[in-house]
C-alpha cells in the first residue's frame, strides 16, 4: 500500500463504522415503532412475542456489529496518528488536517496561512516523508 491507502484507512474504517451506527439507529426506530404497536394490540400470541424477541435480537446483533467498527476504527486511527506524528512539521499538521481531521485543502490552507498550490505541494511532499517513514519502520522490523 503506498502513503494515501494507508492514510485513508482510518477514513474508511470509521465510514463503514458510521454506516453501522446509522442502521443499528433506523433498526432501533422501526423496532420501537413495532414494539409500540403490538402493546397496543388486545391480543398477546406467540407470534407476537417472537417478533418482538427476533428484533430484540437483532438488535443486540447490530450494536455489536456497530461497537466491533468503531473499536477497529478507533485502533486504526491512533495507530494512524502515532505514525504521522513521527513524520516533522509542517507535513505532520497536514497529514493530521487531511487525513484525521478530514479537512479539505482550502480549509488547510486558511488554518496553516499558505496559498493552496503551496498546501498541495507541502501535502505532496508530506505523503513522500510518511512513506518513507513506512519503509524505514518496516525495514527495521525485518532486521
Amino acid at each position: 500500500m503506498n502513503a494515501k491507502e494507508i492514510l485513508n484507512q482510518y477514513r474508511f474504517k470509521a465510514k463503514k463504522a458510521e454506516e453501522a451506527r446509522e442502521e443499528y439507529d433506523k433498526f432501533m426506530t422501526r423496532a420501537t415503532k413495532m414494539t409500540a404497536a403490538f402493546t397496543e394490540t388486545t391480543s398477546r400470541t406467540n407470534m407476537t412475542t417472537d417478533k418482538v424477541g427476533d428484533n430484540a435480537a437483532a438488535l443486540a446483533d447490530l450494536k455489536k456489529t456497530w461497537e466491533n467498527l468503531w473499536i477497529e476504527a478507533e485502533r486504526e486511527r491512533l495507530r494512524i496518528v502515532d505514525s504521522i506524528n513521527q513524520i516533522e512539521e509542517p507535513y505532520r499538521t497536514i497529514l493530521m488536517a487531511r487525513y484525521i481531521q478530514e479537512k479539505n485543502f482550502e480549509e488547510i490552507s486558511v488554518e496553516l496561512k499558505y496559498s493552496y498550490a503551496w498546501t498541495t505541494h507541502l501535502h505532496g511532499e508530506a505523503l513522500q516523508k510518511f512513506e518513507e517513514w513506512i519503509k524505514a519502520k518496516e525495514e527495521n522490523q525485518h532486521d
